[in-house]
């Protein structure tokens, strides 16, 4: 299977199998550019990349256009999300962002990763955060985006 970004969305292609014939169910507003990362809760699909560099909130349901978040700043590369707040990585701030689910007001930021971020994990305590210009995974605190500490070098991007 092949893939790739688009300047829309995600393209999938068969090459060497079959796939069965897939309906389609509906389709979102344009974002307004490529996206990077979706991340999804119960009732809504969160949409962040670059062109707009912001997250655009979809209702589950129908796929309309509910809001937007200020802007990251860059562009975004990574989402992760827990009960009452979304976390945007990417290029550009070199940041964790984190906004209100509610409304995508601003919430706080993260001290600079040193490079650009292309991964997000979280837990009930921490963000961890991997990307390029460190090589390392960082650890912040949730409640304020505080530096905990970081891993030794993994030696390239991750």
């Amino acid at each position: 299977m092949a893939y790739g970004r688009t300047n829309v969305g995600i393209s999938v292609s068969s090459e060497d199998f079959e796939i069965a014939a897939l309906s389609n169910l509906g389709e979102s507003p344009s974002y307004g550019g490529y996206i990077e990362a979706l991340v999804e809760d119960d009732n809504y699909i969160y949409a962040g990349g670059g062109g707009t560099g912001t997250i655009r909130k979809y209702n589950k349901s129908n796929l309309s256009y509910v809001g937007e978040s200020p802007s990251y700043g860059g562009y975004i590369e990574a989402l992760v999300e827990d009960d009452n707040y979304i976390y945007a990585g990417g290029g550009g701030t070199r940041t964790i962002r984190k906004y209100n689910k509610s409304n995508l007001s601003l919430v706080g930021e993260s001290p600079d990763y040193g490079g650009t971020i292309y991964t997000l994990a979280e837990d009930d305590n921490y963000i961890y955060a991997g990307g390029g210009g460190t090589g390392t995974i960082r650890k912040y605190n949730k409640s304020n985006l505080s530096y905990v500490g970081e891993s030794p070098s993994y030696g390239g991007y991750i």
